[in-house]
């Protein structure tokens, strides 16, 4: 009989980050994680490691270089158990008061941007930072206004 002892004082995540995003990540930086075996909401976690080194591309299995993260969970509750999967968001950057839209809401003709407001007009728009995910609005727009998406099949039936 063997006996396997964890320590669960600690819980530590170890991740592989992809090598175009391992050069983002920093020691000390916060994570949020999702354990898919629970349905309790998002833990807190931190950046404790990132290797130096990274794990070669093997073939057709992994089709780019990662490096090992190393990620400890702060306040893990109770019911976690070892050797549980996860999913993990490393918080590069926090903006606090910031307008923003999905990609798909915003429009672009040259260099102008623009979006459709409910009415069906276009709307001058200005951007700043913009992620995988959104993109500031630094002006044109105010919170709570509504705009929508280009409805292309409209515009091909000569609408809009």
């Amino acid at each position: 009989m063997i006996i396997r002892v964890d320590d669960t004082s600690k819980f530590f995540v170890l991740a592989k980050a992809p090598e175009l995003d391992a050069s983002r990540i920093k020691k000390g930086m916060e994570v949020e994680i999702r354990v898919n075996a629970m349905r309790e909401g998002l833990m807190k976690g931190i950046v404790r490691s990132i290797d130096l080194a990274a794990e070669e591309a093997d073939g057709w299995k992994q089709q780019q270089s990662t490096f090992d993260v190393r990620v400890e969970i702060l306040n893990p509750p109770p019911e976690l158990r070892s050797g549980q999967s996860a999913i993990l968001d490393i918080v590069l950057n926090r903006y606090e008061n910031v307008l923003y839209l999905e990609h798909e809401f915003i429009n672009q003709e040259g260099d102008r941007r623009f979006v459709i407001t409910r009415s069906g007009r276009r709307k001058s728009i200005g951007i700043g930072r913009q992620s995988d995910l959104a993109v500031e609005i630094t002006e044109g727009l105010r919170e709570g206004e509504e705009v929508e998406q280009i409805d292309f099949l409209k515009l091909l039936e000569g609408g809009m």
